[in-house]
């Protein structure tokens, strides 16, 4: 067996893929939902479709959110400006 698959990184990743897997196909013949965005406008969608639309929009808000926690702007950021 490879050393790799013997890592807590690979252990939890494989754990969470299972997870996911059995969540999407436990309810991928769930009848459809209604999803409301406003009081008068509100969209009938597939429960699957649901959870995979959300499981995207919150990894793309990480990605995000991490991306701009790690690249903000330094408070004692030099001055370009020849003297």
């Amino acid at each position: 067996m490879p050393a790799f698959v013997k890592t807590p990184r690979f252990i939890i990743s494989t754990i969470f893929l299972i997870w996911l897997a059995s969540i999407i196909w436990e309810n991928h013949n769930e009848p459809p939902v209604y999803v409301f965005y406003a009081p008068l406008l509100s969209l009938q969608i597939r429960l699957v479709w649901a959870l995979v639309a959300a499981a995207i929009f919150g990894a793309i808000v990480a990605i995000v959110v991490q991306y701009m926690w790690t690249h903000r702007a330094s408070k004692n950021a030099s001055s370009s400006v020849a003297a």
